[in-house]
């Protein structure tokens, strides 16, 4: 299979929409969500490909990706970007379901809300949209679903992977019927099988993000490793000042006897 990008963007209501989108000088920002081996990260490089050979008219440099672990990464390269696709994975990793107001939740709500006119996409990935609180959630563009299908057939069965793609449109008044945002299906889209795609360079640009993507998941592990060492630490030091105030005051009471 052979990604023919032009006509996707003549022939495809939502790529013509985010074609429209980009020249009329409107950020876009993807939400996707699913669960593990869903085909978010696929999906996601294959939007990433069509839209910088599609909409922004550049050959894929290798050299050039943008792809981020931590918000606090591309928050500080900001001003740079512009005419840019930010690729944020993992976002998960920072965020705290309990605390709406955490770092993520605040410097994505001031970025998506001043930067519109450096037209940049954004790609948000996440386990479930529980994570985005409600306040931040109307400033996303759209809030993608991929979902992985078993198909039993005669001789075994069959994996599919749907991409369900929901337009997310703020609304500026509210009411018990109603949240601060509605939502319209856009599309449904099958996810191809990326051993099947002959585009040399979306191989390439694929390849790149999943090595990217398995050292920056070390990265996070031996991160999540050094914050159990550390609980676990605290935790002796507590047991171990309770144990010498313990013996401190056993001490004491022999003293007085």
């Amino acid at each position: 299979m052979k990604l023919q990008v032009k006509d996707l963007f003549e022939e495809n209501e939502f790529f013509r929409m985010l074609k429209l989108r980009y020249e009329i000088g409107d950020q876009t920002i993807f939400l996707t969500t699913g669960n593990t081996n869903s085909g978010k990260t696929v999906f996601n490089v294959l939007l990433y490909y069509l839209i910088k050979k599609g909409i922004l008219k550049e050959k894929i440099d290798l050299k050039k990706c943008r792809m981020y672990f931590s918000i606090v990464d591309f928050a500080k390269e900001i001003t740079k970007l512009r005419d840019e696709i930010i690729f944020y994975d993992e976002a998960g990793a920072e965020l705290d379901i309990g605390e709406w107001n955490n770092i993520f939740n605040k410097i994505m709500r001031h970025i998506l809300q001043t930067q519109r006119i450096q037209r940049n996409f954004y790609f948000i990935l996440l386990p479930h949209i529980r994570y985005i609180s409600y306040v931040l959630l109307p400033l996303f563009t759209f809030h993608i679903i991929t979902e992985r299908k078993v198909i039993p057939k005669k001789n075994g069965y069959e994996i599919e992977r749907i991409a369900t793609i929901n337009k997310i449109f703020a609304q500026q008044q509210f009411s018990e019927m109603r949240n601060y945002y509605d939502i319209r299906l856009v599309a449904q889209l099958r996810i191809p099988d990326i051993t099947k795609i002959r585009n040399k360079d979306f191989r390439e640009l694929y390849q790149r993000f999943h090595q990217i993507e398995i050292r920056k998941k070390k990265e996070i592990a031996r991160k999540i490793e050094e914050e159990a060492k550390m609980y676990l630490l605290k935790e002796k030091t507590k047991l171990m000042k309770i144990k010498r105030t313990y013996d401190q005051e056993k001490q004491k009471l022999k003293d007085v006897k």
